[in-house]
């Protein structure tokens, strides 16, 4: 996908919620690896099948991203991969655009997600259980609430 040009893209699966539902369609705009940010939710190629994960961390050159709703991160993602950003999500006939606002969410919810992944480190069960909990409750809500405020800003 070329950087600039714009393609309507349908979630056909779970792994974004509740952020991105099934059957909402995002727009996404072509970019450039480096042109991404910590929080962007980014489309990226792995090999015929086309993913839409939130960015967390960048090593090197290759990104590490992970669905709201996955407990794990992906395998990391070479810059070859990435083929655009979400710049907006439509939902029937309401456009939700990316705003300073949805931003400011969205690397939250990434911090967050590495939240989420770090507790699996921790030894003791009932220490990792309550974290990964709070954790997951946290991200959540911070999803529901950037999807609330979404609709909030299209009607």
């Amino acid at each position: 996908m070329r950087a600039g040009k714009t393609l309507r893209v349908t979630i056909a699966t779970a792994s974004m919620t509740p952020t991105l539902a099934p059957g909402d369609h995002i727009l996404v705009r072509g970019a450039r690896a480096d042109e991404l940010r910590v929080g962007d939710i980014a489309l990226l190629r792995a090999g015929e099948m086309y993913v839409a994960h939130r960015l967390l961390a960048r090593r090197g050159a290759q990104w590490i991203a992970k669905g709201d709703h996955v407990a794990r991160a992906d395998p990391s993602w070479a810059p070859a991969q990435v083929c655009g950003v979400v710049v907006a999500r439509q939902t029937g006939a309401r456009t939700a655009p990316r705003s300073c606002r949805m931003a400011m969410l969205n690397r939250w919810l990434a911090r967050l997600s590495q939240i989420e992944i770090w507790t699996g480190r921790i030894h003791s069960r009932r220490l990792r259980h309550a974290a990964a909990k709070l954790a997951r409750g946290g991200l959540r809500l911070a999803a529901l609430g950037a999807r609330r405020w979404a609709r909030e800003v299209s009607a």
